[in-house]
This record gives structure tokens, C-alpha cells and sequence, in this order.
């Protein structure tokens, strides 16, 4: 093993020791590049009307194959982002292990990986509750293409059973093209 890659990885333990992992949510990818939903990269060129186009046609193709009856767009989006679909959603797992996997089993092999720590604590990313659209704070967002800023952390009933064995939660962007600032 490269002493680089051992360095990192004590490195990497040596904060898991010192932070609760329960104050965390982690993403994994293979660089340090922006944490942008993958509808919001410039090589999708977002419109939100081409944005809802491609949602509409994910679901009418993924009906006659889904098991179980989905009852909202925030649990279509999940089914469409883990089946890698352009969604404005970003996957984050609670746990870090997952996130070092994903790191380090993602393209380009060339970079070095990166884990992102996302702290819960942060008053700036609010928590829906995607089954009647409640927003922590109050109201209701139901539509979550009817979102034009802002960042906030969803968690769909498990429409795939990766997103339970990733122990997969989701952060969902107002506007897709604006990177969420998380250190890495």
C-alpha cells in the first residue's frame, strides 16, 4: 500500500475518533470537485423545464418495473438518482464507511478521493419531511421542482433497497447548479 494512501487513511480515522459520526452525514467521490446535483453540471446544460421533462420520462419508463407503489416526485427522485438519472438530489450516506467506498470505487482512478463531513448542525440546509412536505421551520413544500434556492436534507421511504443498504439519505438543491459548500 503507498505510504500516501496509509497517511490519508489514518488521517481520515483520526477525525472519525475525534468527531460523533451521528452529527455527520458523508459523501464519497472521487475528487474534491463542487458537491453539484448532477442535473446542475454544465454538460446537462439545467433548463427546469428540460429538468422536469427528463423526470416525467424517467418515471413513465420506470413504472411497469417498480415493485412497489411510489406516492410522491421526492420518492421518484430518489428511485431516478439511484438509478442514475440526472436528479437535483445528492447522495449522502450516514455512514462514513460507505462514503470511503464510494470514494475510492469512483472514476477517474488518477485523483485523489475525497469524503465530505456534512454537519447536521448547520443552520443553513433544513430538513423536510418528504411524506406530507413539511418543512422543519414550517409550510409545506410538496412540489420539489416548485424549489428555487436553497439546500435541504430529505430522507424518502427506501423506494430501493441501495438506499437502505447504503444507509443513503439525500441533500435536495433549490437551484441544482449551485455547489453546496461542505470541507472536505
Amino acid at each position: 500500500m503507498p505510504a500516501a494512501f496509509s497517511d490519508h487513511w489514518a488521517e481520515f480515522w483520526v477525525w472519525l475518533d475525534a468527531h460523533p459520526a451521528s452529527a455527520f452525514l458523508f459523501r464519497g467521490q472521487a475528487d474534491k470537485s463542487p458537491i453539484v446535483p448532477k442535473i446542475g453540471r454544465p454538460a446537462y446544460r439545467y433548463a427546469p423545464a428540460r429538468e422536469r421533462e427528463l423526470h416525467n420520462s424517467f418515471v413513465r419508463a420506470a413504472r411497469p418495473f417498480v415493485g412497489v407503489p411510489l406516492s410522491s416526485d421526492w420518492e421518484w427522485l430518489a428511485l431516478a438518482q439511484h438509478h442514475g438519472a440526472p436528479t437535483r438530489l445528492a447522495d449522502w450516506s450516514t455512514s462514513p464507511l460507505v462514503a470511503a467506498w464510494f470514494a475510492v470505487t469512483s472514476y477517474p482512478d488518477a485523483t485523489d478521493a475525497a469524503v465530505f463531513a456534512l454537519d447536521l448542525t448547520r443552520v443553513d440546509i433544513e430538513r423536510i419531511d418528504t411524506a406530507p412536505g413539511k418543512r422543519a421551520s414550517g409550510g409545506t413544500l410538496k412540489d420539489p421542482f416548485e424549489m428555487a434556492n436553497g439546500v435541504y436534507l430529505i430522507e424518502t421511504a427506501p423506494v430501493s433497497a441501495r438506499i437502505t443498504t447504503q444507509r443513503g439519505i439525500f441533500t435536495v438543491h433549490g437551484d441544482p447548479r449551485v455547489a453546496l459548500d461542505v470541507p472536505g
